[in-house]
């Protein structure tokens, strides 16, 4: 599964980005096998608010227009911002057991908010707990496994140094750029579908709007509140997904 990297988040809430596949909705009876979360590494249990802003595409495109989306992170709250018109995103962490979470969907095209528990999200690649989220995509694996090269370079007066996979690792992330201080990637060279994409942190800030981090249901009454699953029974004649 993998994490939700800033080039995820994007995919999946994006009309026009190939996402995941449709997938009618079937209301099983029968409860999935648990899952455990892993769990927030010490370094992030508390990380700094920031705001960030990022920027992924292709390896080798430099002149095509990238996919930006703007960050707010605090120890409790993600939320995502996926530009002007487009959908926007809140991840919440779970007050009883903090390795879990849930989001909500603002589809501003339908003024509806759809919910989404863990396990959705996880289908959707969107990371499969907290740990992934306040990390912006970075699995704690990656940040324990990853070996440092040595080098380091800077970005609003903080230093980021670069860690690469091992050689016998597999996973989609290949390089990293890190700062441990305020716990935000510089730079993100990851595998996605055979093609190499590259995400870079564009603007930082120390703080967040915190209006911004309310519940979807208050910034937005008048909006429809539905379960994923019921969005999809609605929607699903038009084509629509998740892009949404």
């Amino acid at each position: 599964m993998g994490s939700a990297t800033p080039a995820n988040l994007s995919a999946a809430g994006t009309a026009g980005v190939v996402a995941p596949p449709f997938i009618a909705p079937a209301r099983s009876k029968h409860q999935p096998p648990s899952f455990t979360p892993p769990a927030v590494p010490p370094s992030l249990a508390q990380p700094a608010p920031v705001t960030a802003e990022f920027e992924t595409r292709a390896r080798g495109n430099a002149r095509g227009a990238g996919q930006r989306k703007t960050i707010m992170r605090t120890a409790e709250r993600v939320h995502v911002d996926l530009g002007r018109g487009a959908s926007e995103w809140l991840f919440v962490k779970n007050a009883k057991d903090p390795r879990r979470m849930s989001a909500t969907l603002a589809d501003h095209s339908h003024r509806t908010l759809v919910e989404y528990d863990e396990s959705e999200l996880r289908t959707l690649g969107l990371g499969r707990g907290w740990a992934d989220l306040v990390g912006l995509g970075v699995e704690p694996e990656t940040l324990s496994g990853f070996e440092a090269t040595g080098r380091s370079q800077s970005l609003s007066g903080l230093r980021f140094t670069e860690r690469r996979a091992p050689a016998n690792d597999k996973g989609r992330i290949r390089s990293l750029w890190w700062n441990d201080e305020v716990g935000v990637p510089l730079r993100i060279v990851a595998a996605e579908d055979a093609a190499r994409t590259e995400t870079r942190l564009r603007n930082l800030r120390r703080g967040v709007d915190q209006a911004r981090l309310r519940d979807l249901r208050e910034q937005y009454p008048n909006y429809k509140v539905m379960d994923v699953a019921d969005y999809r029974e609605v929607h699903h004649d038009e084509g629509h997904n998740d892009s949404h």
